[in-house]
């Protein structure tokens, strides 16, 4: 994601959530998150067809 959107992105998600200070963020097990040092692995969602 260009630097841009990335710094855009809480002024626009604020406006839709009752708990700002709160953030979750979800890395697909795939190629995303490879050479990011990213704890380990934490709750999981389901989504059909994805791992």
């Amino acid at each position: 994601m260009p630097e841009g959107q990335f710094a855009a992105l809480p002024d626009v998600l604020v406006q839709h959530t009752t708990t700002p200070d709160d953030c979750w963020f979800g890395f697909w097990e795939g190629h995303a998150g490879h050479g990011m040092n990213l704890p380990h692995p934490g709750p999981r969602v389901h989504i059909p067809s994805r791992a």
